[in-house]
């Protein structure tokens, strides 16, 4: 797997010297294998790789904060391949972000255990041509990042995708999360 990586921000200009990761998943499991620094190119490499059908790999970095990370790469048909990984520069102004959608999915109760589960997801658009990322330090009254409503009474907050690899912090009345937002749309 061979890529490079650049900065949409800034036109898609090359990005050396930073690491990235190669990360495996067999079944259900994967672990990080591992890195590689990127050149003055902005160029990465990682070579001898597994090409077994059952085996796909995944490239990533988290850059300023924010967690950027290829589609998933399988080899068993074509065991040599180039991507390139698109990172943006930061920022924690909101002020471009918007909910262009909700959706709002209630489960059958449970009336052994007396819950009802409840699934919620937010489409976002940044207008920006930075990516969002918040903060959960609430140092100075809320914390500057995604803020969720939830209803009283609310059990057992779990976050899925969009939220690999981020934090999360219950607030008055719902939680706050510091995902990032790329530029674009996204949930």
């Amino acid at each position: 797997i061979t890529g490079q990586l650049v900065n949409g921000t800034h036109k898609n200009a090359a990005l050396a010297n930073q690491t990235v990761t190669l990360q495996m998943a067999q079944g259900q499991s994967s672990k990080d294998l591992t890195t590689a620094r990127t050149d003055a190119h902005g160029q990465f490499s990682f070579a001898g790789l597994d090409t077994d059908k059952t085996i796909s790999y995944a490239v990533y970095i988290r850059f300023q904060g924010a967690q950027y990370t290829s589609d998933i790469i399988a080899l068993d048909n074509q065991p040599r391949q180039n991507l390139q990984l698109l990172v943006y520069d930061a920022t924690t102004d909101s002020s471009k972000l918007v909910v262009i959608e909700t959706t709002i999915l209630i489960q059958q109760p449970d009336p052994r255990k007396s819950t009802l589960n409840v699934s919620e997801i937010v489409g976002f658009r940044n207008l920006d041509i930075h990516t969002y990322v918040g903060s959960l330090n609430a140092s100075k009254g809320k914390p500057n990042a995604l803020l969720f409503a939830l209803p009283t009474h609310v059990k057992q907050v779990s976050l899925d995708k969009g939220f690999e690899g981020y934090q999360q912090l219950l607030v008055d009345k719902g939680f706050a999360a510091d995902a990032a937002v790329p530029p674009g749309t996204s949930e």
